[in-house]
């Protein structure tokens, strides 16, 4: 019976060392492949926020190119030149209803809130909400760089 004694000692002695190691090196084992999946979860975050992002940016810059292309094809059309230029420069008659009309199916198409036609100093001579008067200073600048530039610009609000 004394031998059966020693032999659990000598079972238990190296037992609790041994079970020690695996659940040490369970934790270790956890902790490890959580830090690798939470670098994962984080990189492939980054990689959606990034795409995201540059989405964004492609459909603010391809709206912009939009906006610039609406005004282009207005400013190089003879025919609402012509009937602007008519307006401006007092041979009105019926045009203002022309530029109206104009104006009415650029805001139906294009989803606008206003247009407005400004002389070169910046007064507002029409407009379909039918406000008159003087723009502000920031917007009186962009026309001048727009007719300086002979192009259309963006500016902000």
């Amino acid at each position: 019976m004394s031998r059966s004694k020693n032999n659990n000692k000598t079972v238990s002695s190296w037992l609790i060392p041994a079970i020690s190691l695996v659940i040490l090196a369970l934790f270790a084992g956890g902790a490890w492949l959580y830090v690798v999946q939470r670098d994962r979860v984080q990189a492939a975050a980054e990689e959606n926020l990034d795409a995201i992002a540059r989405l964004k940016v492609d459909q603010i810059v391809q709206w912009r190119n939009e906006r610039l292309g609406d005004a282009a094809v207005l400013m190089e059309n003879p025919y609402s030149s012509e009937a602007l230029a008519r307006w401006i420069s007092g041979n009105r008659g019926d045009g203002t209803e022309q530029v109206l009309a104009l104006f009415r199916s650029l805001r139906a198409h294009y989803r606008y809130s206003d247009i407005i036609l400004v002389d070169p100093s910046g007064r507002m001579l029409l407009s379909l909400n039918g406000q008159t008067g003087n723009l502000g200073k920031e917007v009186s600048q962009a026309v001048g760089d727009s007719l300086r530039e002979r192009r259309p610009l963006l500016s902000d609000l």
